[in-house]
């Protein structure tokens, strides 16, 4: 990673008159911030998910027993973060559930550098080498060197029966507090409408869903991996949502076994 690309992403990016915004798609209310010719700043939205980020892993490291701060969090606002068990060395905790809105994190510690953490996550494209429910990805337009808008497919299988579900989104990543920081966001764009890939229901990733990593204050030789999943999956069987909750922290894990192979 060159220093540009570290300072990069909080410079004023051009922007495009072809994204626009479905606030109803998201089933929350969700604001995003425009320009004074109603194109979306993408300057401003970055900022604010990367703040929204940082803000949910600081009070989800209260009721983190293997790599948080947990004590005596009762007096403490978690922002209803729980923690739900401990599997493969990865922390699950998650929110309650409102509908089809899921919210669930995964936490773990690597041997590596952020440097090295963070040259594997400023490429989504690279999710598909570890990754199980990810089964495409495509770039469908390139805003600046750390934002990009993206097409990914996912699906999972439960009992013979398998669910799909797409998302077009803004994707962005920097280094800000000495910690690496990537958001996903969805959004509308012209040239990834629903269903132009087949069938599958379009899914919205919402304000809160990204990585962070951080160096483990215990040995700077580690990192540790936070991966949050805030996610509307509308048009997906209710049966699936318990298994994304428990599964998608996992990719914490996974993350952890490509980067372990690759150094």
């Amino acid at each position: 990673m060159t220093d540009d690309s570290k300072t990069e992403s909080f410079e004023q990016v051009s922007q495009t008159s072809l994204l626009t915004f479905s606030k109803s798609a998201y089933g929350m209310d969700v604001n995003i911030p425009k320009d004074p010719e109603g194109r979306i700043d993408f300057k401003t939205l970055g900022n604010i998910l990367f703040a929204r980020m940082e803000e949910e892993c600081i009070y989800a490291s209260y009721v983190d027993p293997l790599y948080g701060n947990p004590s005596k969090y009762e007096d403490i606002d978690v922002n209803s973060w729980k923690y739900v068990t401990n599997r493969s060395g990865i922390s699950i905790l998650n929110k309650p559930e409102k509908g089809s809105i899921c919210y669930c994190m995964g936490r773990g510690l690597v041997q590596a550098s952020l440097e090295e953490v963070g040259a594997v996550l400023d490429d989504f494209e690279q999710r598909v080498k570890y990754d199980e429910m990810l089964k495409k990805v495509e770039s469908i337009e390139v805003l600046s060197k750390t934002e990009k808008i993206f097409y990914a497919s996912f699906s999972t299988t439960r009992c013979f029966k398998t669910a799909e579900m797409d998302f077009c989104f803004y994707y962005k990543f920097g280094y800000i507090n000495k910690k690496f920081i990537c958001i996903a966001f969805s959004i509308d764009h012209p040239a990834c409408p629903p269903y132009a890939y087949g069938s599958r229901p379009r899914g919205k990733m919402l304000p809160g869903t990204g990585w962070l990593v951080e160096e483990y204050k215990s040995d700077p030789q580690k990192c540790i991996i936070m991966q949050i999943a805030h996610i509307n999956l509308t048009g997906v069987p209710s049966l699936f949502i318990p298994q994304v909750v428990r599964e998608q922290p996992l990719v914490v894990k996974h993350l952890i076994s490509y980067i372990s192979r690759s150094l």
